[in-house]
C-alpha cells in the first residue's frame, strides 16, 4: 500500500497489529541497520502472504479473519466460526 493509496488512512485506524516482514538482501548483506531502511524502502521488495484458503468463507459472505488462532470466519450477524463451514444463511434444508 502506498501513501497515496486512498484506503491508508482506513487502514491505519482500523489495524492496531504491527506485521514482521523478512526480506532478502542483495550484494551478500544480512542486516539492515537505520541507514539503509530507505534505500531498501525505495528499491521494494517482494512479500509471499502464505494464508490458509478462505473461499468458502468468502463465498458465504463472510471475511476471514488472519490474527485469530485459529483462523476464524467473521460472518455478518452471527458468530465465527470455522472458515472451512462458512456462514449459515439462515435456511434448513430438511429431509422429506
Amino acid at each position: 500500500m502506498s501513501w497515496s493509496d486512498m484506503n491508508l488512512g482506513v487502514t491505519m485506524e482500523v489495524c492496531t497489529e504491527l506485521v514482521e516482514v523478512p526480506f532478502e538482501l542483495e550484494d551478500g548483506n544480512t542486516v539492515v541497520d537505520g541507514g539503509n531502511y530507505t534505500e531498501v524502502m525505495k528499491k521494494g521488495f517482494t512479500v509471499l502472504w502464505m494464508a490458509p484458503d478462505c473461499g468458502t468463507c468468502r463465498r458465504s459472505g463472510g471475511r476471514c479473519l488472519f490474527f485469530t488462532d485459529p483462523l476464524l470466519c467473521k460472518c455478518p450477524n452471527s458468530d465465527n466460526v470455522d472458515p472451512d463451514e462458512g456462514c449459515q444463511t439462515g435456511k434448513s434444508i430438511l429431509p422429506i
